[in-house]
């Protein structure tokens, strides 16, 4: 098989003859992604936690009083979307949330999974002009399903992916894959429902010390 220049058309036969040899999948994904990585810039330009108070307090979910969010851990990404070409562009974003430690290792997460995505469409028209933006808000609840380890500090990672709409395979890197992260932070889990129960709402720190004595003296009891 010979394949054409990238014209629709050759697209089309290159298509026709890639499907009879059984690769009609991957090349619908391939000319969804030759044809569609133009269009749209994107830009992650802010990951925040905007709940943080360096606890996360699982009793909270039995209090429905406002400021009682303390049992997830609620995260915010903000995008900017740059239309760059005068055709119309249409992508499903994806940007994937995920709680990490110091040494990188994400941490599980209710659900069965490491991470939350949550999905926005993004759409700009050929009548908008090149340079139009759209400014996207996603937000995810992430709950902590083990016990995250309080002498080690985590952070919100996330990234971006994309895939055209209507598209049926996952989304991908292609067109996107910006990664960011909010600052490392402290936090200390209470992972018990009932307030007297110490075992798990008890979180010893050393927080620092001081000499009290600088010196010895063998024959005072005081001192010894």
């Amino acid at each position: 098989m010979k394949a054409s220049t990238l014209s629709l058309n050759g697209c089309s036969r290159w298509m026709a003859a890639a499907a009879v040899r059984g690769v009609g999948a991957f090349t619908l994904w391939w000319l969804s992604a030759a044809l569609g990585v133009a269009g749209i810039n994107n830009q992650i330009t802010e990951v925040s936690v905007p709940n943080d108070s360096g606890y996360v307090i699982e009793s909270d979910v039995l209090n429905g009083a406002n400021g009682y969010d303390r049992n997830q851990i609620q995260a915010r990404g903000r995008v900017t979307f740059t239309k760059t070409a005068t055709v119309d562009s249409s992508f499903e974003y994806t940007l994937r949330f995920s709680l990490v430690n110091e040494s990188g290792v994400k941490q599980p997460l209710s659900g069965g999974d490491n991470h939350v995505d949550v999905v926005r469409t993004v759409t700009f028209t050929p009548a908008q002009p090149a340079g139009a933006q759209q400014f996207v808000v996603f937000e995810a609840a992430l709950t902590p399903s083990g016990s995250l380890n309080p002498y080690v500090n985590h952070r919100v990672e996330v990234q971006l992916l994309r895939r055209p709409v209507g598209n049926v395979l996952p989304p991908t890197t292609v067109g996107a894959g910006q990664t960011d992260s909010d600052t490392y932070r402290r936090i200390i889990q209470f992972k018990g429902l009932v307030s007297d129960d110490a075992a798990v709402h008890v979180v010893p720190f050393v927080e620092g010390g001081t000499w009290q004595t600088s010196y010895l003296v063998k024959t005072d009891p005081q001192k010894d």
